[in-house]
């Protein structure tokens, strides 16, 4: 959507989201009237609230968690954001992955305010890399642990999902390699004009739309080998607090329900689940993670409250903070100031900000009497 304005992409986003939501909240609430017997449903009027209450905290602990990440990173580019700011992209993500395929996780709308409030694109892409790069080095630790807490292959949904997996991975990577291989040689091929005209010219404008992100994440990759350890053990700890918050949702939701299940098992199926849910093409995983949830659980959790428990876990981790968020997006974005390309050069960067005279160069952040501000 070339030329198309942030603003515009949320007025797009909210009038689809002002459909979607509401057809998966009654979607979830025709399954659970469904699904279960009036005599449970009675009963749930009678549990105590605690574990639910523990269940929304933990819903949006994630959100602080990603934006303390995105001010970690954003002020090591020389392009810090206060908190405000920050929780707002981080908001502004989450409605995008409500009307978009949770693979993608509303990166569009992030990248887009992002790019608004000042952070060229190049640095945006690096920030998602490290972000990714957090992320994966935290399950890399975590899921093996909890397979092993947990004697995951004991399970047998775990067990069959695993088994499957293996046997299918030789094949899959197989495939995989070649059509990467295919991939570079027609590249190779189209640059060097071995496939015509057309896609030369098509190769040479994308790589040189291409190459300064690519020159960009190189540079941040090198500044976090030499000076941003420290940041990227603290982004990993935090990714640790957002991701385990996250996957402990369903784990409170069945404790509320009176359906006990471990922790560290329900956190590792929850990982199972949003895995899956990457592969889902509808908004938001429609559908679904509703699938994928109701087949993981149901060796834990009792038929005749699986429906219940199905709805109440989608509702408390994604419809009921998908309303908050919108709001609180509303009410952050009263009073900000965005900061355009323009305006950089007033923002100090310790990696590219313009300078008046190109002949000179890029002005150092220590040569600036400000430094380095918060953008608002």
């Amino acid at each position: 959507m070339r030329g198309t304005s942030p603003a515009d992409r949320f007025g797009t986003i909210a009038r689809a989201a002002a459909v979607l939501v509401p057809l998966g909240v009654v979607g979830n609430v025709a399954l659970t009237l469904l699904t279960t017997e009036r005599a449970v449903l009675d009963a749930v009027a009678g549990l105590p609230l605690a574990p639910l209450a523990l269940a929304g905290a933990l819903a949006v602990v994630p959100w602080t968690a990603n934006a303390l990440r995105l001010q970690l990173w954003t002020s090591f580019v020389g392009y810090p954001l206060r908190f405000r700011t920050a929780l707002r992209v981080v908001l502004g993500g989450l409605l995008g992955s409500a009307v978009t395929p949770t693979g993608s996780g509303g990166a569009t709308l992030k990248w887009a305010l992002l790019a608004r409030h000042g952070v060229p694109a190049g640095r945006v892409g690096s920030l998602l890399v490290v972000e990714t790069v957090e992320n994966a080095a935290f399950m890399a630790v975590a899921v093996p642990a909890a397979v092993v807490v947990t004697a995951a292959a004991d399970v047998p949904v775990l067990r069959d999902t695993l088994s499957r997996a293996g046997a299918g991975l030789a094949p899959l990577l197989a495939v995989a390699v070649a059509a990467l291989v295919a991939l570079g040689l027609a590249a190779w091929g189209a640059a060097r004009g071995a496939l015509g005209r057309t896609p030369r010219r098509l190769a040479a404008r994308w790589r040189g739309r291409l190459r300064r992100p690519f020159v960009d994440a190189q540079l941040v990759a090198r500044l976090v080998a030499r000076r941003g350890k420290g940041r990227l053990a603290l982004g990993v700890a935090l990714a640790a607090a957002q991701w385990t918050a996250k996957y402990s949702v369903a784990a409170a939701v069945l404790a509320f329900l009176g359906v006990p299940v471990d922790p560290v098992l329900s956190w590792l199926l929850q990982w199972t689940a949003f895995t899956a849910m990457n592969a889902v093409p509808t908004p938001g995983a429609a559908g679904g993670a509703e699938a994928v949830f109701a087949a993981l659980y149901s060796p834990f959790v009792p038929i005749s409250v699986l429906g219940l428990a199905t709805a109440a876990w989608r509702l408390t981790l994604f419809y009921a903070p998908l309303v908050v968020a919108a709001v609180a997006f509303l009410g952050l974005s009263r009073g900000a100031r965005p900061r355009g390309p323009g305006a950089l050069s007033t923002t100090a960067g310790r990696l590219d900000v313009p300078s008046p005279n190109p002949a000179v160069g890029p002005t150092p952040p220590a040569a600036r009497p400000d430094g380095p501000r918060p953008i608002e």
